[in-house]
């Protein structure tokens, strides 16, 4: 596994373990969300399936078996994103909770398909389950960042009147970007196939998205004081 991808998974499962310690002070939904979120995708999907090739992991595990269960726990992660922007954004509208039990059903027919099908080799095979299921994953980033926009307009304005707190509408806006841009990342990955995307472009794009992705997230979750007051000072 190369040295950065393990850097971003391990950041990724740090974010998590402190949103995890996070929710055992303030015992709230989101927090405990985002923890798992953040966790299943990262240590316990992601990391599973770079380091299926590994000879200690094959001692324990088939490589076959050891992505199975990443991929298992990367869908698990996107089916928790959904119940968060359920929960956060729409938590009485009955649409939206019908929307995340068909985007779970979507997802675990996709894992069980693959399974069932061609399992999961070394070489991802790319075929229509893959492009249902990457488009099903960028759906549910797509929602959860247009989500965000919307709420982080309407907080923008009762910032401006002094009814909301600035920063607490940046974090929206800021949640709306790094959301959105994986969105992207994963359209991107769908075109290269039904289009034809060049490869270096496709490269180029996501590279630039991920960027985008992880400043979006350092400043959500460890925003600089700078930063912040920075934030207050332009809503003022």
């Amino acid at each position: 596994m190369y040295v950065p991808a393990l850097l971003v998974i391990a950041a990724i499962g740090a974010l998590g373990v402190r949103l995890l310690l996070m929710w055992r002070r303030t015992t709230g939904l989101p927090e405990l969300l985002l923890a798992l979120f953040f966790i299943l995708s990262g240590p316990c999907g992601f990391l599973l399936i770079a380091s299926a090739e590994q000879p200690a992991l094959q001692a324990m595990l088939p490589p076959a078996l050891l992505r199975a269960i990443g991929a298992f726990a990367i869908n698990a992660a996107l089916v928790v994103m959904a119940v968060f922007t359920w929960r956060v954004f729409r938590p009485d509208e009955r649409w939206a909770e019908r929307f995340v039990l068909a985007i779970a059903a979507l997802l675990a027919g996709v894992w069980v398909w693959r399974c069932l099908a061609v399992g999961f080799p070394e070489e991802m095979r790319i075929d229509a389950n893959w492009v249902l299921g990457t488009t099903v994953r960028a759906l549910v980033f797509a929602w959860s960042g247009g989500e965000a926009f919307r709420y982080w307009a309407a907080m923008r304005r009762r910032a401006r009147l002094g009814l909301a707190d600035p920063v607490v509408a940046n974090r929206f806006l800021l949640w709306g970007i790094w959301v959105g841009a994986g969105a992207l990342v994963l359209v991107v990955r769908v075109l290269r196939i039904t289009v034809g995307l060049d490869t270096e472009l496709r490269m180029a794009i996501i590279a630039g998205l991920g960027l985008v992705s992880g400043v979006a997230i350092w400043l959500t979750f460890f925003p600089p004081r700078a930063y912040l007051r920075r934030v207050a000072g332009a809503a003022a």
